[in-house]
């Protein structure tokens, strides 16, 4: 999931309205998600892969769903969280042998994914890129202890989400089902995952949905040639350094206090 777009998404949206929109705790897109989840399960029984993907998915989006209630209820805290709504995500580590982590890839293979993800990453957000490069005094202060939650919280998603999108439904997937077919599934369920979350209406607009999925579809392919988290991990990093650039400039400012519950739970 994607902080740094987020506090600047907002930061920019509180500036064009003059004050922040809280969102709503539940929303009726969530609710449709998990019907059509269970039907799924239900029409699809019979494929054991699809119906496993189906009931991973199903709690994913259930912890996306609840957990922000759960949350405004029992007051925990933000990092406890980041790491419930993110956990389903590492459902599938355990079928994952070192192989699968480091893969096989070549210096060339590398450099000319980087290349391709940074053509895609600049034709798509050179706008959004430049705000963040530029953008001085418009972050929320962060402490020592919050910027290593913080780079906690980028990794742990990043990390979680190339396991859940790539791994599991690319490599386990295709074993069964083809693999053109499992890279559509793949990334569209990786957009989907975005537009469901609480904060999708302020941080999200349809470039950004175009984006995801276009990241998706390479990441997929990508992991597909090389069997190679590593590999993953490394571009979608890439693709998302302008986040820590905001990380570094929040941790760096100084006439902003720290309000570490403005956000009280996004992931």
């Amino acid at each position: 999931m994607k902080y740094g777009t987020v506090i600047c998404s907002i930061f920019y949206y509180i500036e064009s309205i003059g004050g922040i929109k809280i969102q709503p705790l539940f929303f009726k897109k969530q609710f449709i998600a998990i019907l059509l989840i269970i039907l799924s399960l239900i029409f699809l029984v019979r494929y054991d892969s699809i119906s496993l993907l189906s009931i991973y998915y199903l709690l994913f989006v259930l912890s996306l769903t609840l957990l922000p209630y759960l949350k405004f209820k029992l007051s925990y805290s933000y990092n406890l969280q980041v790491i419930l709504l993110g956990i389903v995500l590492y459902f599938p580590i355990f079928n994952i042998n070192m192989n699968e982590w480091i893969g096989n890839f070549t210096i060339s293979q590398f450099l000319i994914s980087v290349m391709l993800l940074l053509v895609l990453l600049y034709t798509v957000h050179w706008k959004e890129l430049m705000q963040h490069y530029n953008t001085i005094n418009s972050y929320i202060k962060l402490t020592l202890p919050g910027m290593i939650s913080s780079l906690f919280e980028f990794f742990y998603y990043i990390i979680g989400e190339e396991i859940f999108y790539r791994f599991f439904i690319i490599g386990y997937l295709s074993k069964s089902t083809n693999i053109f077919l499992c890279v559509f599934i793949g990334s569209i369920l990786f957009v989907y995952s975005h537009y469901l979350n609480r904060w999708a209406n302020i941080t999200f607009t349809k470039k950004s949905y175009i984006s995801l999925f276009l990241l998706g579809l390479f990441l997929s392919l990508v992991f597909y040639q090389t069997h190679s988290l590593l590999l993953c991990m490394i571009l979608h990093t890439i693709y998302n350094h302008s986040e820590l650039i905001v990380i570094y400039k929040r941790f760096k400012v100084k006439n902003i206090d720290e309000k570490s519950d403005m956000f009280d739970d996004y992931d």
